[in-house]
C-alpha cells in the first residue's frame, strides 16, 4: 500500500498525514473485526479498498495553503479603508481582520476564504491595526508589512475614541509592536504618492524615482509628560514636536469616530435643508459622511478635544463645513459664544470662491442676530479684492443694510495696548522685541479676538509673539489661525503663571487676560474646562492669586521700557482695583510701576521713569 501513496506527499504535511492515518485505522477496524453488530457494519463505508486509498491520496496531495499577506497599519492611515484599495489590485481580495461591529476573522475562516479565492485564481490580503491583530495570530513574516505614521497622528485618530491618554496609548501601541517591528517597517510619510505606497506594501520595494511631494512641517501640541510617546517617536525616527505632511498623502480619523454614542445627537436637522439648497451635490455627500462624527463630537465628554481630533483629519473646506455643523448645534442649544467663534473660524477656512459655504456661514450669523457680521461675510470677496477703499466699504455697508453702519462696540483691553504701540512704535534695538499674551482667545467674537489682532500687529511691527493658555483646545485653534495667516508665531499650552516664572529672557509687552473672575454668568462648558485643566471651578481667590503670581514674575523680567496691559480690571467707587487685578494691580504699583492709561475695563502700566 505504501507505494500507492508517495512519501514526499504524505510526509510533507503533518496535518494531512494524521488524517490519512486515521482513515487507514478505520479501514483496519472494518477489515479485521468480525464482531461488530450488523447495524454498525451497515453504517460503515462501502467503497472498496482502492477507492479509500484514492481518497487518502487526494487528501494527502492537496497543497498546503500559505499564510496570507498581512498589512498592520497605524490607526488613521488610509490603507486601513478597503475603499482605498478598490480597483487597484484586482488579483487580491482585501479584508479586515476585524470589522467595526466587533467581528473577528478566525484562522479557520481565513483558510476557507483562501481556499475559495484560490479557485478563482485570486489571493487573500488581510489588513489590521496593532490594536486589532488577534493575539497569537499566525502570519508569514516574509509577507507581513508594518505601515507606520507619526505616533501623534495615530493618537489623534484613535486615542480619544479608545479613552486613552497619549502616554497610555503609546504604551499599549509599543507593546503591540514588540513582535512586529523586526519585519518590514514602512513609514507612510516617506512615500510620494499612492502608487509608491502600493509598491511598498505589496512588494516591500521602493517605487521608481519621482519628484518629491511638497512637504509641510507642523508643530505638535505636545509639551512633555508622555515618555512612552517620546520613546516611540525615537524608535520610529520621528520628531515628537513636529509633523510632516505632504500634498499627496492625507490622514483620516479612525472608523471608531463614526459610531455615535448613545444618548447624544447633534441638533442640526433644522440646518440640513439649508445645506442641501446652498451646496453642490458633492458637498452634500460630504455632510452625510460627517453627520455620524458630528453626533460623536457633541456627545463627547470633552467636546473641544473631540472636535479638534476631527478637524485635524479634514481638508480646508470640509473642515469649515464641520465647524458650521457644530455651530448650528450650539445655536440650537443657546451657546452663542461658541457658535460665533466656530462660524468666524469656518469663514477663515473658506476661500472667496466657496460662495455656498459663505452663504451658510452668513445665515448662521443672522440666526444669532448678527446682521453686520453676515453682511461682512457676504461682501468679504469684494473686500479682499483690494478694489475698495475704507469709505467705499462703509458706503457698501450702508447701502446693503438700508441704514448707516453701526459704530464699533469697542474692543477689550488689547485695544489699549495696540493703540499705544501704533502711536509710539517700538524703537529699534539689538534684539528682537517680544510680546507675550497670557490667555489665548477662546471665542473669536466681536470685541474680542485678541490673539489674532495682537499677532497681526506684531507681524506688522516686527515683534516676536507668543500666546499662552492652559486649555490645549485654545492653543490648537491659535495654531490653525497662525497657519492660515502665514504667521510664524507660537501658541503654547501651559499655565500662564508657570510660563512666566520659567521665562528668563526680557519681555517687552504683556497682555494679561487669563484666569476669569467669578461674575456668576460663566457657562457650564467653561466651568468644565477649568475643572478639567486646573482642577477647580472658577474662583475669585484663584483668579487673584494667578494674576499676582504673573505680576511677581514680570517685576523681574519686563524690559525697562516694557508695557503690561491688564484686561478685565477697573477701580470701584472707593478707588480700589477689582476683578482680575484685585491684588496684582496694587502689587505692581507698589513695585515701581505706574498706570499710563485706564479704559475699556483695562489698565496699561509701565515702569516709573
Amino acid at each position: 500500500m505504501q507505494k500507492n501513496v508517495p512519501n514526499s506527499v504524505v510526509t510533507s504535511d503533518p496535518i494531512r498525514l494524521s488524517e490519512t492515518v486515521a482513515l487507514f485505522e478505520d479501514m483496519i477496524r472494518v477489515l479485521e473485526s468480525g464482531s461488530y453488530p450488523k447495524q454498525t457494519l451497515g453504517s460503515l463505508p462501502g467503497e472498496p479498498l482502492t477507492s479509500l486509498l484514492q481518497q487518502c491520496e487526494k487528501i494527502a496531495a492537496t497543497p498546503k495553503t500559505e499564510a496570507p499577506a498581512l498589512l498592520v497599519a497605524f490607526p488613521g492611515l488610509p490603507p486601513l479603508d478597503l475603499d482605498w484599495w478598490r480597483g487597484h489590485v484586482p488579483a487580491m481580495e482585501f479584508r479586515r481582520l476585524s470589522e467595526p461591529d466587533g467581528l473577528y476573522l478566525s484562522e479557520a475562516m481565513v483558510r476557507t476564504m483562501q481556499h475559495d479565492l484560490a479557485r478563482e485564481g485570486r489571493e487573500l490580503f488581510l489588513i489590521a491595526t496593532p490594536f486589532t491583530l488577534p493575539s497569537g495570530f499566525a502570519f508569514n513574516p516574509s509577507r507581513m508589512r508594518l505601515l507606520v505614521c507619526h505616533p501623534w497622528r495615530a493618537y489623534v485618530a484613535a486615542g480619544p475614541a479608545l479613552g486613552l491618554s497619549l502616554q497610555d496609548f503609546c504604551e499599549v501601541l509599543s507593546e503591540h509592536l514588540q513582535d512586529l517591528t523586526t519585519h518590514n517597517v514602512l513609514r507612510y510619510e516617506d512615500a510620494a504618492n499612492r502608487q509608491a505606497v502600493l509598491i511598498k506594501i505589496l512588494l516591500g520595494q521602493e517605487s521608481p524615482p519621482s519628484p518629491p511631494a511638497p512637504t509641510v512641517v507642523e508643530p505638535v501640541d505636545y509639551f512633555g509628560g508622555a515618555p512612552a510617546y517620546e520613546q516611540l517617536c525615537a524608535r520610529l525616527s520621528y520628531d515628537p514636536y513636529r509633523l510632516i505632511e505632504t500634498d499627496c498623502l492625507t490622514y483620516r480619523a479612525e472608523s471608531t469616530w463614526l459610531a455615535a454614542p448613545q444618548g447624544g445627537s447633534a441638533q442640526i436637522s433644522w440646518f440640513l435643508p439649508r445645506v442641501s439648497m446652498l451646496l453642490p451635490d458633492t458637498s452634500v455627500r460630504n455632510v452625510q459622511a460627517l453627520l455620524p462624527q458630528i453626533d460623536s463630537i457633541v456627545a463627547a465628554e470633552a467636546v473641544p478635544e473631540a472636535l479638534d481630533a476631527l478637524l485635524s483629519s479634514l481638508g480646508g473646506e470640509q473642515r469649515a463645513l464641520a465647524m458650521l455643523l457644530v455651530a448650528a448645534h450650539f445655536i440650537r442649544k443657546g451657546e452663542v459664544l461658541q457658535a460665533l467663534s466656530l462660524v468666524t473660524e469656518a469663514l477663515d477656512e473658506t476661500s472667496s470662491q466657496a460662495q455656498g459655504l459663505t452663504a451658510l456661514a452668513s445665515s448662521l450669523y443672522l440666526d444669532m442676530n448678527r446682521g453686520a457680521l453676515a453682511l461682512d461675510a457676504l461682501t468679504s470677496g469684494l473686500r479682499q479684492s483690494g478694489l475698495l477703499a475704507p469709505p467705499q466699504i462703509a458706503t457698501l455697508d450702508e447701502a446693503l443694510a438700508g441704514r448707516p453702519a453701526k459704530k464699533s462696540t469697542g474692543d477689550h483691553g488689547h485695544a489699549l495696548l495696540m493703540s499705544r504701540l501704533r502711536d509710539r512704535p517700538p524703537e529699534p534695538m539689538s534684539r528682537k522685541r517680544l510680546m507675550i499674551e497670557i490667555g489665548t482667545t477662546r471665542e473669536d467674537v466681536p470685541g474680542q479676538g485678541s490673539t489674532r489682532k495682537l499677532a497681526q500687529l506684531c507681524a506688522e511691527l516686527g515683534i516676536e509673539f507668543i500666546t499662552v493658555d492652559m486649555d490645549p483646545s485654545n492653543s490648537r485653534r491659535a495654531r490653525r489661525m497662525f497657519k492660515r495667516l502665514g504667521l510664524p508665531f507660537k501658541a503654547i499650552t501651559a499655565k500662564g503663571e508657570d510660563f512666566l516664572a520659567s521665562h528668563t529672557a526680557p519681555i517687552d509687552y504683556v497682555f494679561l487676560d487669563a484666569y476669569d473672575f467669578d461674575h456668576g454668568n460663566h457657562s457650564e462648558q467653561r466651568q468644565e474646562r477649568y475643572e478639567r485643566y486646573l482642577g477647580n471651578r472658577i474662583s475669585d481667590a484663584e483668579c487673584h492669586q494667578m494674576h499676582l503670581d504673573c505680576a511677581r514674575s514680570l517685576v523681574r523680567t519686563l524690559a525697562e521700557d516694557g508695557l503690561i496691559c491688564f484686561d478685565d480690571t477697573w477701580t470701584d467707587f472707593e478707588g480700589n482695583w477689582s476683578a482680575k487685578g484685585t491684588t496684582a494691580m496694587p502689587f505692581l504699583l507698589e513695585n515701581g510701576f505706574e498706570v499710563i492709561e485706564a479704559r475699556n475695563r483695562a489698565a496699561l502700566l509701565g515702569r516709573k521713569r
